[in-house]
């Protein structure tokens, strides 16, 4: 006769229906409900009727609470994750559970960490400084990259502090943000220097904020929550050149605005020889108060799995009812502006949106620079300029963007804290352009 040992060891692969188990064991199906009765809470259920399926709970059966917060900075349980001998999770939900939640399959099954966590492990520039930081006194890697799942799950659920968007997962990290202080910056030219040198110290930052430019979190009088980019205080030529595109990239984004493209609120400040470009956070309301906020890399990769660019992602949600098609054109957009400006740093994680109703809204642009001209160990890479190639999907868009670039180039020209030699490579990219577009 089948034993629960055997049922279990059956789920913990993957979820199965109740007909594949009867067959694999070799019982009727009055015989598997009674097994699956008598293995209690060891197994799962998951969907209802013919799409019923049934998995196998981790031995330690440690079931977590998942949060969101308000914009008022009020903390709200969303579901349970629970999870898997497979080492998947499950979400036990609330009552009508929104889309995202569930995932792909629309029944909260997920094979590995739900993509709604991916987000928020430490990635980029500050993430290293946690993970440097952590792997010192607990057993994290000090490489965020070799983080498996059970490293997030850890640091999500004991660690993590001030995370991108507005989820939080278990009651230590719920009382974390209850009790959330942060110290307000009053003083930017006092004080801007002060974290600046901190971050180069290694000091752990309280935010896992990815992207690999150097930067710190804050939170200022006048705007609220803020990531600030900030240079070298160097001569170097690395220096030079990101204070240069630290300014590009304040141009950019204000260009995208002034056509109808939303960027982060931000702004340029100059202190002891260091630029910074200081966004506001969207995701982010007051001291205590978030709101949502996914990357395209993370619904790609519950949704889509293309892992490919901005546009052939978001015409996969378009086609999937994921994605407006009014957003979709502004990706389609975005992705060909950053083209004509040699921005070679569009990987999905540099695109966010959020989930309203039954489908996802794009947020504010922000990471729109002329990443292509980054001096990295004192070497500058000279690529010939092309044009983006004229797709089917960007045709209606391709000179438009090309005028705009043409635009962009010509203000980064004119600007007087642009250093000469940027100031030449902008006047050849934009002759480049406008030969292009004749």
């Amino acid at each position: 006769m089948s034993s629960i040992e055997q049922l279990l060891a059956l789920l913990g692969s993957e979820p199965q229906p109740a007909n594949q188990l009867c067959r694999t064991l070799g019982v009727s199906q009055a015989t598997l409900s009674r097994l699956i009765t008598r293995a209690g809470g060891s197994v799962a259920r998951l969907g209802q009727g013919r799409a019923t399926r049934y998995c196998a709970i981790a031995e330690n059966k440690q079931i977590t609470p998942l949060f969101n917060i308000d914009e008022r900075g009020f903390a709200h349980e969303l579901a349970q994750l629970t999870p898997l001998r497979n080492n998947g999770f499950i979400l036990e939900q609330q009552s009508n559970a929104p889309f995202w939640l569930l995932g792909e399959k629309g029944n909260g099954y997920f094979d590995n960490l739900p993509y709604f966590l991916d987000d928020l492990k430490p990635q980029g520039f500050l993430g290293r400084l946690i993970a440097s930081s952590l792997s010192k006194i607990k057993p994290y890697p000090a490489d965020p990259i070799h983080w498996k799942a059970q490293h997030i799950f850890s640091y999500l659920t004991e660690e993590a502090n001030d995370l991108p968007g507005n989820l939080l997962l278990g009651e230590r990290a719920l009382n974390q943000h209850l009790n959330y202080t942060s110290a307000m910056v009053k003083s930017r030219i006092l004080e801007y220097p002060q974290l600046a040198l901190q971050i180069l110290n290694d000091d752990v930052p309280d935010s896992s904020a990815g992207g690999e430019q150097q930067k710190f979190t804050a939170y200022t009088e006048d705007v609220g929550h803020v990531i600030v980019k900030f240079s070298s205080s160097t001569d170097s030529p690395e220096a030079t050149r990101w204070r240069d595109l630290l300014i590009s990239e304040h141009i950019a984004l204000t260009l995208l605005n002034e056509h109808n493209i939303q960027s982060a609120m931000h702004k340029i400040h100059e202190y002891d020889g260091r630029v910074y470009l200081e966004s506001q956070r969207f995701d982010r309301s007051g001291l205590r108060g978030r709101r949502p906020m996914l990357s395209l890399s993370a619904i790609d990769l519950e949704f889509v799995n293309n892992g490919s660019n901005w546009v052939n992602v978001a015409s996969q949600l378009l086609k999937i009812g994921k994605l407006s098609p009014d957003d979709f054109q502004k990706i389609v957009f975005l992705q060909t502006f950053a083209q004509w400006i040699s921005n070679t740093d569009m990987n999905l994680g540099n695109i966010s949106l959020k989930s309203e109703q039954s489908s996802f809204v794009l947020l504010p642009v922000y990471d729109m620079l002329p990443m292509g001209f980054v001096i990295r160990q004192g070497e500058e890479i000279k690529k010939p300029f092309h044009a983006p190639v004229q797709t089917l999907v960007n045709r209606d868009v391709w000179n438009t963007c090309g005028q705009l670039a043409v635009d962009y180039w010509g203000k980064v020209i004119e600007d007087k804290r642009i250093s000469k030699k940027f100031r030449k490579i902008a006047k050849k990219q934009r002759a480049s352009i406008l030969e292009s577009l004749t």
